[in-house]
């Protein structure tokens, strides 16, 4: 899946909802994984990969 798709989608952005019934069963690649970390670590949404890096 792509990252502009998840983030889309966790933004409640126009267009994000498309992909609510494909998201429980979608494969995302490390180079867009690693895209939908920055933005969130960039608005303060920690994740577990984030939190991991400050201890």
């Amino acid at each position: 899946m792509d990252a502009s798709a998840i983030l889309a989608f966790l933004n409640q952005e126009s267009g994000g909802e498309q992909i609510t019934d494909l998201i429980k069963n979608a494969t995302i690649g490390t180079i867009n994984l690693s895209e939908v970390i920055a933005k969130l670590a960039e608005i303060g949404i920690p994740t577990p990969f984030t939190e991991q890096q400050q201890r």
